[in-house]
């Protein structure tokens, strides 16, 4: 047989007379022996091209026949692309003369999870299972689970932290799957957690938060996998399977019956296994089990393993040998050699890939000859508008006014789906075509998540929160003393019966406990539609404005009109609600709405297709559904896109592998969000099985409780040291939080890479320092900085007092020292989202490397000084300096006290006002006290605990933040004292009365904004408690010093106390004398409270009385 070389297939494949021999790397790939092999294909290095040239070789010169070839991939779309090519390329052997072979001989390619299906249908029914059972898409599976749940009668469900339906369910179908793919039921699992479960509960020593929580998240696993083996029988009663249930029982079925492999095999006698890399364990465990020894070639890239949590992992790559070699040797080729990235992008790639593990040793991903330069360009801006407004202002200058750009396909990749609403409306507005992908991202949209809370007000009565945001939204405008009248209507309604009589306190009590919350007694909607069917005018005296019940009543009437519809078709009560709503009115009204119109279809278009998966479905199980979507952006990734020319498609990191466009834009690229360290001390995840429970357990970070001693062992288990750089020194293990945050690191850095390989010719990389309102400014990601190096901080003209320090920009370095980031974030602490114009002052003393740059700035100037032929208009301009400063010394000074000021200062201001108007004049840095850096971890922890409490409304900003998130930087700081003396802190607040019983305050860290006088006072309130019962409220202060001593200390605590509390009482309309205010010295574990409260007046006339010992300390 004569050979068939490389240049006469590439004269088959060619349709002008051209074509490209293969490299020399893909060459050796072609041309390999039958022995099993590895491929490492870096990104855009042409795969599917060698994959396809490889099975042309084996069909022309190895003999074997194209049917006997079986492809594996992970998607629909590249199986067909694979496809298409192989039938092509044999096609043009064909009429070549170089194969003989029927037209309908084909390699087999398909996805590993139909390849499982088709041996799962075949052979079933010899486990017992049914093969011609319905495949469940994810609502498919939603919905039965919900329906497992619901007919769950276990107490333990119902009181878990977050009793929603449709956040258990999504948990428990993760759990579900994840048992399933692990081959466990709930009797092998509760055989495993048992022990561990004994062991913490006999180790000496003292419980803390988190071993207590080690715990309690293994009996809730426990109390879960019942809930899987519920739904496992619930699929076979109801005849239906799902993907994970396919690739488990066909492994069962190899297992059996080992002659079934071999059946498989003879029919496949060369296997190509495509992303190799994404494989899960279960899927291993099936193709092992049928092609171990066999001719397989496995082509995948470890950097872009980024579906972890769904069981794939980078050492699939590490473990090929074992899984496939067999007897036989194995072998081992590279792809290095992009074809899609310009020059500058693929070095940006390679800087954040180049930290991998398995970049070590491995050949870095280089351009292809004659690759273009490409543009990587970058900024950081101030806010995420102005960030926002950047990535669409370069997307207009491309694809809108480049006449080219119509040509060009383009995206913008974020972490999370609810990174895309701020970008789509500043795409919109700029008038550049964009499609957000994927459900979360069309959630998240303004005119749908009006949608949902109309619909979720509509549906239920406790959807107190989507209410308030219709009743203060644009259509309706009501006021905020309207909203607090309405509460105060829902209080009183919550303690009568339907008809309208008042209940017992024990009748009301017993309902409070069955609610399971205080507040899921008191529903906003109830009280709304109460005035709906009352006289008007009649709810006057409760404080509602004349204009308020008009706009109540319109609201209302919305949400009964739905409310008499809830029982008709899904798509239809939908298609309702938008028109009576008028949303759709609005979006075709208002320009910068434009894409409003196209998302409300899309939405139209996302009911349709859930109510087709399930016909029975009601509006509460779709809302369930969509709360899903909303908080989860794994389950809605989108696997199946089409690049689009001329338009901005946004979608997220992980959805956007195996996609490529010419234009790409990667938000939000700040740390604590990418990478992100969120729950790397947490040994049990909420919704996935701890790492012990996997097969591929020895891969992961490794907790070892089993060698513990104590509880104090488990502490150093869990201790976070995020200083720390792996690997440790010689001889000392890493605790299990140090692996776990090395592990998430690379993680999040192949998730990076994916991002960055995405573009073919132009990049841009942006961040920005405030998000939304939170509290807490971001700074680069580590990413960034490896990409770009050092980071300005941009911000728009009339922005410099939020982003510059001495009217010079701020630069983030890749170096950069923590005191120097304190001293900036400490400088640039105001989010000027929250619209506020004062800055910290005094700023914080100077950062070494920043006095040494200042330094250098005054020797060039005074050598410029000395020189012999200085301008004669710069002594002038000298002279005038100086001729001015000694007139403003000679001048009388004035002194004033500052106008805004935190409550905490009232009580030195009034006690020497003279010292303090001196200081606002001549601001002098300040030691910081080694007791604030305590006092501020304390107030971050209690802060953490209570951010999903539903009646802090838009104080709770800093709500999407972990507490690692909060504390980081403090705990960097703290020494092994002050953590220690951190979890006394914690320990004594837990058993006070502040937290007994499930006590939750309504608000936590309430920032106020209050006039006082000609002053206005500003501060936060650590907490607020209302009696549901009576409505009194209790405002109370955390303190981490000492209690006061003198009568002069308390005075100055309760004067701040007392501003607190004028402030509360005008912003919600409480009398002050409902008012609590309460001091808690957390360390003595002691109260004070407030026995006499001044009033306004007085505290207005004592700072007059300051104010005029200001201006007699400047009398002549």
């Amino acid at each position: 047989m004569t050979k068939v070389t490389h240049e006469d297939i590439g004269k088959a494949l060619s349709t002008d007379g051209k074509f490209f021999l293969p490299t020399p790397e893909q060459q050796d790939i072609i041309e390999a022996s039958l022995d099993p092999a590895l491929v490492v294909a870096g990104a855009g290095s042409g795969k599917t091209q060698t994959m396809m040239l490889r099975i042309l070789w084996l069909i022309a010169n190895e003999g074997i026949a194209p049917q006997q070839i079986l492809g594996l991939t992970f998607t629909r779309k590249a199986a067909g692309e694979l496809r298409e090519r192989i039938e092509t390329g044999l096609d043009g052997l064909r009429r070549a003369g170089l194969v003989v072979a029927d037209e309908f001989d084909v390699p087999q390619v398909s996805t590993y999870n139909s390849y499982a299906n088709s041996i799962y249908s075949q052979y079933a029914l010899l486990v017992g299972r049914d093969p011609d059972a319905i495949l469940l898409d994810e609502p498919g599976a939603f919905s039965l689970m919900r329906q497992v749940l619901l007919e769950h009668e276990d107490a333990q469900l119902r009181e878990l932290e977050k009793p929603s339906i449709g956040h258990l369910s999504g948990v428990s179908l993760s759990i579900a799957r994840g048992m399933r793919e692990m081959r466990l039921d709930a009797a092998t699992l509760q055989s495993r957690v048992d022990p561990v479960i004994e062991r913490f509960e006999l180790l000496p020593g003292r419980a803390t938060i988190a071993t207590n929580e080690i715990v309690a998240r293994l009996r809730k696993l426990k109390l879960f996998a019942g809930i899987a083996d519920r739904y496992e029988a619930r699929k076979r009663e109801v005849g239906v399977v799902e993907f994970s249930d396919q690739v488990a029982t066909a492994a069962e079925i190899l297992e059996l019956d080992p002659s079934i492999a071999g059946e498989l095999r003879e029919q496949a006698q060369v296997v190509i296994f495509d992303e190799y890399q994404d494989t899960s364990v279960g899927q291993i465990r099936l193709l092992a089990n049928l092609f171990k020894g066999h001719n397989v070639m496995a082509v995948g890239d470890p950097k872009q393993s980024i579906y972890g949590w769904r069981g794939a992992s980078a050492a699939n790559m590490k473990r090929f040998a074992d899984d496939f070699c067999g007897a036989r040797a194995g072998q081992r080729f590279e792809l290095s050699v992009s074809w899609r990235n310009d020059q500058s992008i693929l070095e940006a790639a390679n800087h954040v890939a180049g930290k991998l593990p398995e970049a070590r040793g491995a050949k870095e991903l280089g351009p292809r000859k004659g690759a273009g330069q490409g543009t990587v360009e970058h900024a950081y801006d101030l806010t995420d508008g102005d960030e926002a407004d950047r990535i669409a202002q370069w997307f207009k200058r491309l694809l809108v006014e480049d006449p080219e750009g119509k040509k060009r396909t383009a995206a913008v990749l974020v972490r999370a789906r609810s990174h895309m609403g701020l970008i789509a409306k500043a795409l919109a507005e700029a008038d550049v075509p964009h499609q957000v992908l994927g459900l979360g991202g069309l959630f998240s949209t303004p005119e749908i998540v009006d949608l949902n809370s109309i619909l979720r007000a509509a549906a239920d009565e406790h959807a107190g929160s989507e209410l308030i945001r219709i009743l203060v939204g644009a259509q309706f405008e009501v006021g905020l003393a309207d909203i607090v009248a309405l509460h105060g209507i829902a209080r009183a309604q919550s303690g009568r019966d339907s008809d309208g009589k008042r209940l017992s306190e024990s009748r009301v009590q017993a309902e409070r406990r069955d609610a399971k919350t205080e507040d899921r007694g008191v529903s906003l909607v109830d009280a709304l539609d109460a005035l709906r069917g009352s006289k008007p005018g009649y709810y006057r005296d409760w404080g509602i404005s004349e204009v308020g019940e008009v706009r109540l009543r319109e609201a209302a009437e919305l949400l009964h009109e739905i409310r008499m519809r809830l029982t008709l078709p899904l798509v239809e009560l939908v298609d309702f609600t938008i028109r009576r709503s008028r949303l759709d009115i609005e979006t075709i009204a208002n320009p910068s709405l434009a894409v409003g119109r196209a998302n409300l279809e899309a939405y139209l278009d996302a009911v349709a297709a859930y109510t087709a998966a399930n016909p029975a479905a009601d509006v509460h199980e779709f809302l369930d559904w969509v709360e899903r979507a909303e908080q989860d952006d794994k389950h809605t990734e989108v696997t199946e896109v089409t690049e689009k020319q001329g338009v901005v498609q946004l979608t997220t990191m992980h959805s956007a592998k195996g996609l490529e466009w010419d234009y790409v834009a990667i938000a939000q690229l700040s740390d604590k969000i990418l990478p992100d360290a969120k729950g790397s001390s947490t040994w049990i995840p909420s919704d996935e099985l701890p790492y012990e429970l996997r097969d591929d357990h020895r891969d992961l970070p490794q907790f070892d409780w089993e060698h513990a001693e104590s509880l104090d062992d488990i502490k150093l288990e869990l201790k976070e040291d995020k200083t720390r750089v792996l690997p440790p020194p010689i001889g000392e293990r890493p605790s299990f939080t140090a692996q776990k945050l090395q592990h998430q690191l690379d993680e999040d850095r192949r998730l990076a890479y994916v991002a960055v390989t995405r573009a073919r010719t132009k990049l841009l990389l942006t961040g920005s320092r405030w998000r939304g309102r939170n509290s807490r400014p971001f700074v680069p990601s580590v990413f960034f900085h490896e990409m770009v190096g050092d980071i300005t901080l941009e911000c728009l003209p009339g922005s410099e007092l939020y982003a510059q320090i001495d009217d010079a920009p701020v630069v983030f370095r890749i170096d950069q020292d923590a005191e120097d980031l304190k001293a900036i974030n400490a400088a640039l602490a105001v989010n000027p989202n929250d619209g506020g114009s004062y800055q910290v002052w005094p700023r914080p003393p100077m950062s070494s490397s920043r006095l040494q740059r200042l330094r250098g700035a005054g020797d060039r100037i005074a050598a410029l000084l000395q020189a012999e032929d200085t301008d004669s208009h710069a002594y002038d301009r000298l002279i005038d300096l100086l001729l001015a400063e000694r007139a403003q010394a000679n001048e009388h000074a004035g002194l004033q006290l500052p106008q805004r000021f935190g409550a905490s200062l009232l009580h030195d201001l009034l006690e020497d006002p003279v010292a303090i108007a001196r200081q606002r004049r001549r601001p002098m840095p300040q030691e910081p006290f080694r007791a604030t850096l305590l006092g501020n971890l304390f107030h971050s922890w209690v802060e953490s605990l209570y951010t999903d409490v539903g009646g802090g409304g838009t104080m709770l900003e800093g709500a999407d933040m972990d507490d690692e998130d909060r504390a980081d930087g403090g705990l960097l700081a703290a020494g092994e004292a002050d953590r220690a003396r951190l979890e006394e802190f914690k320990q004594t607040f837990l058993a006070s009365r502040f937290a007994m019983d499930g006590k939750r305050p309504s608000a936590v860290e309430l920032a106020i904004n209050s006039p006082l006088g000609e002053h206005t006072i500003i501060g936060k309130i650590d907490a607020v408690y209302v009696d549901e019962d009576t409505g009194d409220v209790e405002i109370v202060d955390w303190k981490t010093g000492r209690a006061p001593r003198t009568a002069q200390e308390r005075e100055g605590r309760e004067l701040q106390l007392m501003c607190y509390a004028h402030a509360y009482s005008a912003g919600f309309n409480v009398p002050l004398e409902r008012i609590r205010a309460t001091l808690y010295y957390v360390a003595n574990n002691e109260e004070i409270s407030v026995a006499t409260m001044l009033s306004r007046a007085e505290l207005i006339e004592k700072l007059a009385a300051a104010e005029r010992k200001v201006v007699a300390s400047t009398a002549p």
